[in-house]
């Protein structure tokens, strides 16, 4: 097995809401680098990131013909160790053939009040990685501040001035700005010129101010913030976009007139020549159905076209042409979504680029700023059906989680609003039939199978796919991260290619010293022993209320399990059966005497993607109910002679010491290190 293989075990139940997809053009302007959630540690107290923007001037002067000069002027304290990697560092990515940026000014304010100008060294211009190593890939460049010293109580200043050469839309300006909320602000201020006869459309939210008086043939607006408190972290909680002070800015009077202005463009790249209509015929020769036809372009396309993003000119938006892009057989999400265009209409389906932002937030700018939107898909309206082939080894309507339930706007020959679809557990599901068989001495061996269909599929598919049969290790981690000692092997991996059926996995697991067939006992089912433990999403409702969403996902989980106990075992009263509905979801779990054995069934159903703070108590309730009746045991009366047998196996070989899962962790890295 692949070492790298080796350390993703740690994320099964975990990732459900959190699936990645590549941008499609550089990320909107953000004052400050905001901080990765995994970075701060989850905990059941509310804690804050610990940083303070002290001052924060953001001047904004667009020109007629849609080129504007941006000026930050920021001054940023670390109050925390937790926030000084992310105040000691700036960067900022732009596209040289379109933007120009310069560092005028930057110094440390040391907690005495010092002042320590950096030398030129700390700021430098490169290409960011991917042009380093591509160049005629990639026109993207960054600029970045190293502040060398800064410790917790200095602050970081810093004076940044942008230059757009270029629009990405000719004549046309847009931008986004926002005060991230995870932040305290003490003095925030966003000016805004442009000429008179140029409009602008603006979205404020949570702002004081807006439009003033106009001075010198330029209409003005000014906004302000202060004395702002960070928000406490929460755990999956929403993007800062939907709860943090914000300013859309465009001088697009409705989606309408961008969805054109895209469609003007991508039109043209979307041209079907002799070569993409020979291709479109031999994919689907032996389709006989709209669907069909479309499910089998769309997985030859996901198939044969690798994910590379290529940013040059206004490419970040511009898609390349469909010809290009089917004979180089690469490109990044417009450029999917392009030939899936192009090839869909070569056999007479409709269909139009659908511009979406991917992120885990459910704001939908007023204004149509082209700011807000970082990935594009494709909709095919006969069928209703959404299409993102950048995640790969996926299925025709299969979408990830950033972009479930979003608000997004049509950008082809139609023009419109249009929002994927949310909150449906079918399109999100595990399904686990596990044999239990317990011996006299109380070890377990256990047959699981695993059946993961719909989103789950774009994490496990992967996950499990580079995996071979007899790959235990991979059993073993996950096992010893839920504290179990235990060991197995894959004995069946179902193709990750074959994306028209569920993908599964089937496993033996081998549990030593499980229990000791007492007189009197309780038998309680091993956590993960399906290698998924639904009872981790417990860590997710720990607090008694919440201040922002939740991004969970809809979801359903079914676990089936059949345990076999021993000769001289007698079952006695299994619990009764329970079943508690809200509509946040349901949870049912049943304990049946059959053929002489127990079969178990537990099944966990969210209704929402996302729960707003009103709905958690009723989310929280559901889950706290299920992990409780997690805990119901199998009583049972056990014949005195196996209590017997366990002491006599116990005195001639002791249990193993307690399984410790960092520890598997730097045994690991340490062999790995030996061998490389």
């Amino acid at each position: 097995m692949n070492p790298g293989k080796r350390f993703y075990i740690p994320l099964i139940i975990l990732l459900l809401s959190i699936p990645l997809v590549g941008q499609t053009k550089p990320r909107p302007k953000a004052p400050i680098s905001k901080p990765k959630a995994a970075m701060i540690k989850p905990s059941a107290d509310p804690v804050t990131f610990g940083a303070t923007v002290e001052k924060y001037i953001s001047n904004i002067d667009v020109d007629r013909g849609g080129t504007s000069v941006e000026t930050l002027d920021i001054l940023t304290r670390a109050r925390s160790v937790q926030s000084l990697s992310y105040v000691s560092k700036y960067e900022r990515i732009f596209n040289k053939d379109l933007e120009t940026a310069e560092i005028t000014d930057a110094y440390i304010l040391k907690a005495n009040g010092q002042k320590v100008i950096l030398p030129a060294s700390a700021i430098t211009t490169s290409p960011t990685a991917q042009a380093e190593a591509a160049p005629s890939f990639s026109s993207l460049m960054q600029i970045q501040v190293v502040f060398t010293g800064l410790t917790v109580g200095d602050a970081a200043h810093y004076k940044l001035k942008m230059t757009t050469k270029k629009p990405f839309f000719q004549g046309h300006f847009s931008t986004l700005e926002m005060l991230g909320a995870i932040y305290d602000w003490d003095s925030a201020e966003i000016n805004l010129s442009a000429p008179t006869d140029y409009p602008l459309y603006v979205q404020a939210i949570d702002l004081d101010g807006g439009r003033i008086a106009d001075e010198g043939g330029r209409a003005r607006w000014k906004w302000s913030k202060k004395n702002l408190k960070g928000l406490e972290y929460e755990q999956l909680m929403t993007d800062m976009y939907d709860v943090s002070p914000r300013l859309a800015v465009t001088s697009f009077k409705s989606y309408d007139e961008l969805g054109t202005a895209y469609w003007a463009e991508a039109d043209k790249m979307s041209e079907v020549t002799p070569e993409i209509q020979a291709t479109a015929d031999e994919i689907t020769k032996s389709s006989l159905t709209d669907q069909e036809k479309a499910s089998d372009i769309y997985r030859w396309v996901n198939k044969n076209v690798r994910y590379l993003s290529i940013i040059t000119d206004r490419s970040g938006w511009i898609p390349h042409r469909a010809s290009d892009i089917l004979a180089n057989r690469y490109g990044d999400c417009k450029d999917y979504t392009t030939l899936l265009n192009a090839m869909l209409k070569a056999k007479g389906i409709e269909s139009y680029p659908v511009l979406i932002r991917s992120d885990l937030g459910t704001w939908f700018p007023s204004v149509a700023t082209a700011a807000y939107f970082n990935h594009a898909i494709l909709y095919i309206p006969s069928l209703d059906l959404f299409a993102d082939a950048t995640a790969p080894n996926t299925r025709l309507g299969l979408i990830p989680q950033t972009i479930v339930g979003k608000k997004a706007f049509l950008a082809g020959n139609k023009t419109g609003l249009i929002s994927t679809p949310q909150d449906r557990p079918k399109d999100n599901q595990i399904e686990s039939e596990v044999a239990i068989s317990i011996s006299p001495t109380g070890d377990i061996a256990a047959t699981a199978k695993n059946t993961y269909s719909g989103r789950i599929e774009m994490i496990y598919r992967p996950l499990f796919g580079g995996a071979s049969a007899n790959e235990s290790n991979l059993i073993k981690y996950t096992l010893a991260y839920y504290g179990v000692n235990g060991s197995g092997r894959i004995k069946n991996i179902s193709s990750p290619f074959k994306v028209g059926e569920p993908f599964t996995i089937e496993f033996d697991v081998d549990i030593k010293d499980n229990t000791t067939m007492t007189p009197t006992g309780n038998f309680m089912i091993p956590i993960a022993i399906n290698m998924t433990y639904i009872g981790g999403l417990g860590d997710y409702v720990v607090p008694e209320t919440r201040k922002m969403n939740l991004m969970l996902g809809a979801a359903s989980f079914r676990e089936t399990y059949s345990v076999s106990f021993p000769e001289g075992v007698v079952i006695g009263d299994l619990p009764p059966s329970l079943t508690t509905t809200n509509v946040l979801g349901s949870y049912r779990s049943e304990y049946i005497k059959k053929d002489g054995k127990v079969e178990v069934i537990r099944h966990l159903v969210i209704n929402k993607d996302v729960t707003t703070p009103a709905e958690y108590p009723q989310l929280r309730d559901l889950i706290i109910k299920a992990n409780d009746a997690f805990q119901r045991t199998i009583p049972y009366r056990a014949d005195p002679k196996l209590l017997r047998l366990k002491s006599r196996q116990l005195a001639k070989s002791p249990p193993p010491p307690p399984v410790s899962f960092s520890g598997l962790i730097a045994e690991q890295m340490g062999a790995t290190k030996v061998l490389t």
